[in-house]
C-alpha cells in the first residue's frame, strides 16, 4: 500500500478513488517504500552536490551500491525459466544523460559489466521515465537526478518534470512501476521545491517520508464495532494485547482486514480475522462501514476481498461473523480459540 497510497491520494491523480490492500508484511529492505537523501550519507556531507545540467554523479554513486546488493543477494538467472520467476530490479531516472552516466559506471564495474547491455524487464533496465511506460518490475530505484547547479544554488533545469500537468502524470507512472520495493534516492529535502508552482508535486512526495512510520503494523481502534472488540478482546487473551492489530491497513481507502494477530517477533501477519465487513475511509474522510453502500457487497466482501487478500500473500485468514455466534455461541468460541492455539 505505501508504493501506492501517494498516488491514490492526490487529487489530480487517483484523488483517492482506489481501493488498496494491506499487506501482512512489514517493511523490510526488500519490501515497502524506502528513502535514500544523499545529503545524509557520509561521503556526501557537507559537499556541495550537483543536480544540474541531467547529471548527477552522487546519486548515481547510491544508485550503483544499491544495484550491487541487489545482485550480491539475487544473482543474475541463467536460465529462460529462472528469468520469470527473478526478483527483478529497475532503475527510473529523470533524463538521457543520467541513464548514460548510470551506464558507463556499470560498463566500468567488472562484475557489473554485463548489465550495461542488459534490458530486459524479467531481469534488469535502466530507463527514464519517458521509457518505463507499461513496465514493471519486482523492485525499483529510481534516481531523482535533479537539485542544485554547480554553484550550489537551486537549478531551473528540471527538465520534463516542470512541465505540468503532463509531468505529474509522467512521474506517476515512475512511482508506480514497483510491485514489491521502491528505493527514492534524491539530494533535495522536500523544503527545496514544495513551494515551487510546478515541482510541488515532488515536495509533496518527499514529504510524505518524514512522517514515514518503519513499522506498517498500525491500530485504528477508533473504526471498530462492538462485534470486533468483542472478538479482539478473546484474541488478546490467548495471544497478548500486543500480538493483536484492529483494522489495520496504511491508507485512508485501505480495505481493512478487522483484526490481525501478529507474529511474535511483529514482523508478519500469521493470522487475518474476517468478522465484520470493515472499511477504511472514503476520499471525503467519512467512514466506509458496513452499510455505507459503497465498495463490495456482503457477497464480495466474503468472496471477491478473500481471494484478493490471499494473493497478497494472506495465507492464513479466519471467517467468523456475528450472526453465527448468536446461533451457536459455544461453537464459534471453541472454533476461535482452537484457530489461535495454532499461532499462539
Amino acid at each position: 500500500e505505501s508504493l501506492i497510497k501517494y498516488s491514490n491520494e492526490k487529487p489530480e491523480l487517483y484523488g483517492g478513488n482506489l481501493v488498496t490492500f494491506p499487506s501482512p508484511k512489514a517493511r523490510t529492505e526488500d519490501f515497502g517504500l524506502w528513502n535514500y537523501p544523499v545529503y545524509e550519507d557520509e561521503r556526501f556531507k557537507g559537499k556541495t552536490i550537483v543536480g544540474g545540467g541531467g547529471q548527477n554523479e552522487a546519486e548515481a554513486v547510491i544508485v550503483m551500491d544499491l544495484i550491487r546488493k541487489h545482485f550480491e543477494k539475487f544473482p543474475l538467472p541463467k536460465t529462460e525459466d529462472e528469468k520469470e520467476t527473478y526478483n527483478s530490479l529497475g532503475v527510473i531516472v529523470f533524463g538521457t544523460p543520467q541513464k548514460k552516466l548510470l551506464l558507463d559506471m556499470l560498463g566500468e564495474d567488472k562484475k557489473l559489466s554485463k548489465l550495461a547491455s542488459l534490458n530486459d524487464p524479467r531481469v534488469f533496465m535502466i530507463v527514464t521515465a519517458d521509457e518505463v511506460q507499461g513496465d514493471e518490475m519486482s523492485e525499483m530505484i529510481i534516481s531523482l537526478t535533479y537539485g542544485h547547479n554547480k554553484d550550489g544554488e537551486k537549478t531551473s533545469a528540471w527538465g520534463h518534470l516542470n512541465q505540468m500537468p503532463v509531468a505529474l502524470y509522467k512521474f506517476n507512472v515512475a512511482v508506480t512501476r514497483a510491485r514489491n520495493n521502491l528505493k527514492f534516492v534524491h539530494t533535495i529535502p522536500a523544503s527545496y521545491v514544495i513551494d515551487e508552482k510546478n515541482l510541488r508535486y515532488v515536495g509533496e512526495y518527499l514529504a510524505q517520508f518524514e512522517k514515514f512510520s518503519s513499522n506498517s503494523f498500525e491500530n485504528h481502534e477508533e473504526y471498530n464495532t462492538g462485534f470486533i472488540t468483542a472478538i479482539g478482546k478473546l484474541c488478546e487473551s490467548v495471544v497478548g494485547k500486543d500480538r493483536v492489530v484492529y483494522n489495520y491497513g496504511e491508507s485512508p481507502r485501505s480495505d481493512r482486514v478487522p483484526i490481525s494477530i501478529l507474529s511474535e517477533d511483529k514482523q508478519s501477519v500469521v493470522l487475518g480475522i474476517m468478522c465484520e465487513r470493515n472499511r477504511g475511509k472514503s476520499k471525503n474522510g467519512e467512514n466506509l462501514g458496513a452499510q455505507s453502500g459503497q465498495g463490495f457487497s456482503v457477497r464480495e466482501y466474503g468472496r471477491t476481498c478473500k481471494q484478493i487478500l490471499a494473493a497478497h500473500d494472506w495465507n492464513n485468514l479466519y471467517e467468523t461473523y456475528a450472526i453465527q455466534w448468536i446461533r451457536n455461541y459455544a461453537y464459534e468460541k471453541k472454533k476461535l480459540l482452537a484457530a489461535l492455539d495454532g499461532v499462539k
